[in-house]
């Protein structure tokens, strides 16, 4: 399907003299729309997440599980200490 000629101009291609906005900068910045920079942040927190976790040698869910856990005031030492409750 071919593009008529009226709507050419409308779709142009990137102009690559314009170079990409670093983080933080542009639309990557605080000009950004909301739901793109929300998942940049929570690529950013998974990944940092995930490489903090792997040194413990624990997954994302199981840190929630234990983090819950602790959180109980019934608890109050850890459940994967050697003493429990």
């Amino acid at each position: 399907m071919a593009i008529p000629d009226e709507r050419r101009d409308v779709i142009a291609a990137p102009d690559s003299r314009q170079p990409i906005p670093r983080v933080g900068e542009g639309k990557r910045g605080e000009d950004g729309y909301f739901g793109y920079l929300l998942r940049q942040a929570a690529g950013a927190y998974r990944y940092r997440m995930e490489a903090t976790l792997a040194d413990l040698g624990i997954t994302q869910p199981q840190f929630a599980v234990m983090a819950m856990l602790s959180a109980i005031p019934v608890c109050p030492t850890p459940i994967w200490h050697a003493r429990h409750c």
